[in-house]
C-alpha cells in the first residue's frame, strides 16, 4: 500500500517536473529574446547614422526631422557611447519605450523634458535616457563616477535645429528621483541657475570649476541608478554656443560609429570585477534559486524511484 502511494506520488512529481522544465525552457527562450531586443533596439540604424549633423551645416536637423518631427537635437559626449538623436514627446512617458522612429523599443530614446523649449533657450534643461546593461543610451554616465574618467573626459557637443553648442561637464551627483530642486522645470526653468549651481556645489560627488558666462545654459543629463530605483545619476553640464569659425576636435562627419564599437569586452569585464556590488541582480537570484530547486526535485525523484523498484 505504501509503495503504491509512493509510486503515485512519483508519477505526479514526474508530471510536475516535466511542466517545470518546459517553463524553464520558455523562460530561457524569453530571456534570450529579451537580451536580443535590448541590444538591437538601442542600436541606431544606418538611415539615421548617415544623417548625423555636420559642423557648419545650416539647418542640420532638417533631414532628421523628416524621420521624426519630434527630433530636436543630437548629443555626443567624449569618451562614451553617448551619440544619439534627442527627441521631445508630449510628456516624459512617451519615449520611455519608443525609439526615434516611434517604434516600440525596450531601450526607449534620449529625450528632452517636455516642459523645456525645443530650441534649448531655457536657462536650465533636462535630458533623460535609460541606464542599459548593453552599455547603450545613458548607461555610460556611470563612467563619470571614476574620478580619472571624470577629469579626463570633460566635453561633448550638442546640435540643435539652429545652433551648435559645446558641452562642458560641471559635476556628477546622485539625487533622489523626487528632488524638486533638480527635476522641477517649472520652478527652475529660467532665472534660477544660481540656485541650481548652489545645490550641485553642495551635493555633487565630483565637480569641476567651470565658469558660467552670460548666455551660457545649464543642461542636466539624467539616468537611473541600477542599484537604487528611486535614485538618479546625473551630470550637470554647461552648454555654450560655438562661434561660427570654432574648430572642433570632435565633428560628426569624422566620427567612427560608436554603436558598432560599443565597448571592449575585456575593459567591461575588468571594470565590473573591480567594482563588485554587494547587491546581487535579481535575475541571478532567480537563476540560482531555480538551479537549487531542480537539484532538490531531482534528488527526490531518485529516492522515489528507488522505493518504487523495491
Amino acid at each position: 500500500m505504501i509503495n503504491r502511494i509512493i509510486c503515485y506520488v512519483d508519477k505526479v512529481i514526474n508530471a510536475l517536473l516535466t511542466i517545470f522544465f518546459i517553463l524553464i525552457i520558455l523562460v530561457g527562450v524569453y530571456a534570450i529574446y529579451d537580451l536580443y531586443q535590448v541590444n538591437t533596439s538601442a542600436k541606431l540604424s544606418d538611415d539615421i547614422i548617415n544623417l548625423r549633423p555636420v559642423q557648419n551645416s545650416e539647418n542640420s536637423l532638417k533631414e532628421l526631422k523628416l524621420l521624426n518631427e519630434d527630433i530636436v537635437a543630437w548629443i555626443k559626449l567624449d569618451g562614451t557611447t553617448i551619440d544619439y538623436p534627442v527627441v521631445k514627446g508630449k510628456d516624459n512617458n512617451e519615449y520611455l519605450d519608443k525609439n526615434y522612429k516611434k517604434d516600440f523599443s525596450i531601450s526607449g530614446s534620449i529625450f528632452l523634458d517636455y516642459r523645456n523649449d525645443s530650441s534649448f533657450s531655457d536657462d536650465y534643461s533636462i535630458m533623460y535616457g535609460h541606464n542599459m546593461k548593453s552599455e547603450m543610451m545613458f548607461s555610460d554616465i556611470k563612467k563619470y563616477t571614476n574620478p580619472e574618467f571624470f577629469y579626463e573626459n570633460t566635453a561633448g557637443i550638442l546640435y540643435t535645429n539652429s545652433k551648435i553648442y559645446k558641452i562642458e561637464i560641471i559635476s556628477l551627483a546622485k539625487v533622489s528621483a523626487y528632488e524638486n530642486r533638480v527635476f522641477n522645470i517649472i520652478s527652475y526653468g529660467n532665472n534660477r541657475n544660481d540656485e541650481i549651481l548652489d545645490y550641485f556645489s553642495k551635493n555633487s560627488i565630483l565637480k569641476r570649476n567651470v565658469p558660467i558666462l552670460e548666455g551660457d545654459k545649464l543642461l542636466l543629463l539624467s539616468t537611473c541608478n541600477e542599484n537604487s530605483p528611486n535614485e538618479r545619476e546625473v551630470l550637470l553640464t554647461k552648454i555654450s554656443k560655438l562661434s561660427d569659425d570654432a574648430n572642433l576636435d570632435v565633428s560628426f562627419d569624422k566620427l567612427e560609429d560608436s554603436h558598432d564599437k560599443v565597448i571592449s569586452k575585456s575593459e567591461s569585464i575588468n571594470k565590473k570585477s573591480e567594482k563588485k556590488s554587494a547587491n546581487v541582480p535579481i535575475k541571478n537570484i532567480i537563476l540560482i534559486s531555480l538551479i537549487k530547486l531542480v537539484i532538490v526535485i531531482f534528488a527526490v525523484i531518485i529516492v522515489q524511484k528507488y522505493h518504487c523498484n523495491n
